[in-house]
């Protein structure tokens, strides 16, 4: 029998995608004046390939966090880096969906997912040869038929978005956004406007997704149960626990990984109903 190996070194952790240290976000309200801090003492780190779902009360800064993380908004504390580098103005690196479908009425289903692809890749030179730029569309377009496909749009291609409904809609949003292959993809509440049903089949679509493309995503909610679903690790953000006075803004106050729910099925089990009792109990999450 051989002796184990005491010289073995374990694999180091991933380097986190992205890397927030003590972001706080202040602002000053309009009418009074007065500085109001929503958000303070945040750690938070978001490794490559996983899906981060970030939940708590309506109103408690979660869009915040990720509007910073987008670089829509500057955090006025702490460090926030992506791949090791400060955050930046919005780029191709961070593919956004957000609640409101932001599609271009003017174009059909597959021009709206194209249209990111023909910006992206579209060199003036390209637009100077016309063989060139035919090309370069018709593959951009194929390229953007296999995305809807992905997403369940393939049959609605050439439709515009006002024949489609509200769920068809965030499927193109998620198709647009996939098409950039982001390396980290926000969400904000997408299907928060959404039927129950139309809801659950859009949150296996990005499960699917995911096992697929394998990409890091970063996604906010309202619903503790979606959370717990989605995500391989999930943020509680909350303005109470831990002693903390609500005037020092929301903080994350828990922190979980999640491996388990992963299949519809694990909606309707005993733990899952359990986790989510004991989530809202401890938490302040009564309303979720």
């Amino acid at each position: 029998m051989n002796a184990p190996d005491t010289n073995t070194v374990a694999s180091p952790a991933p380097a986190a995608t992205v890397s927030l240290r003590g972001i706080g976000v202040t602002f000053r309200n309009p009418d009074t004046g007065k500085c109001q801090r929503v958000l303070g003492d945040i750690d938070l780190d978001v490794f490559p390939g996983e899906i981060l779902c970030v939940v708590g009360p309506s109103g408690c800064g979660k869009s915040t966090l990720l509007n910073g993380v987008g670089g829509f908004r500057r955090f006025t504390e702490g460090t926030a880096l992506i791949d090791g580098r400060p955050i930046g103005p919005p780029d191709r690196d961070r593919g956004v969906v957000f609640q409101d479908y932001p599609v271009l009425n003017f174009c059909t289903v597959l021009g709206n997912v194209a249209a990111g692809l023909d910006f992206e890749r579209f060199s003036l030179l390209a637009n100077l040869l016309p063989f060139t730029r035919r090309r370069r569309s018709h593959e951009n377009r194929h390229e953007a038929l296999a995305y809807l496909r992905a997403v369940g749009m393939e049959e609605h291609a050439h439709k515009y978005p006002r024949e489609l409904s509200g769920g068809q809609k965030q499927r193109v949003a998620i198709a647009q956004a996939i098409a950039m292959r982001p390396k980290v993809l926000l969400m904000d509440e997408p299907f928060s406007g959404l039927d129950p049903d139309t809801r659950e089949k859009l949150q296996l679509v990005v499960l699917d997704l995911h096992r697929e493309l394998k990409n890091t995503i970063f996604f906010v909610t309202h619903d503790l149960e979606e959370a717990v679903f989605l995500g391989n690790r999930i943020a509680v953000v909350s303005q109470f626990g831990n002693g903390r006075n609500p005037e020092m803004g929301a903080t994350i106050v828990h922190e979980q990984s999640l491996t388990e729910y992963k299949d519809a099925r694990a909606k309707g089990t005993a733990e899952f109903a359990q986790l989510i009792r004991t989530l809202r109990s401890h938490y302040h999450l009564h309303n979720l």
